[in-house]
C-alpha cells in the first residue's frame, strides 16, 4: 500500500450539486491534486473539507468532450425518460 500522503487545494467551488443529512456535500470544484494542474473535481466532502470520496477529475478538454455529449444526446431527458415507473396492464408484471 502506498504510504505517500496526497496534497489538495480547492481553488474554486463551481457548485454543490446535493446536501445529505450527515453534513456531507457532493460538490463541483476547481482542485489541484499533488501541487498539479487544476482539473474540474467531482465528490463527496466532509464539512470541513478534510475528508473526501472517491470522485471523478476531468481536464478541460475532457469536460468539454463531456458536455458536448450530455447536450447532443440529450442525456437529461434521457434520465427523465429512465427514471419514470414503467406502464403497468394486464399483461405486466
Amino acid at each position: 500500500m502506498n504510504n505517500e500522503r496526497i496534497s489538495y487545494k480547492v481553488i474554486a467551488n463551481v457548485g454543490t450539486l446535493a446536501k445529505y443529512p450527515t453534513g456531507w456535500s457532493k460538490e463541483v470544484n476547481i482542485v489541484s491534486w499533488n501541487e498539479g494542474p487544476a482539473k474540474l473535481d467531482i465528490r463527496d466532502w466532509s464539512p470541513e473539507h478534510d475528508k473526501m470520496s472517491r470522485g471523478i477529475t476531468l481536464n478541460a478538454d475532457e469536460v468539454q468532450r463531456l458536455l458536448d455529449s450530455v447536450q447532443s444526446r440529450d442525456a437529461i431527458a434521457m434520465l427523465r425518460d429512465i427514471a419514470r415507473p414503467p406502464r403497468t396492464n394486464g399483461y405486466e408484471r
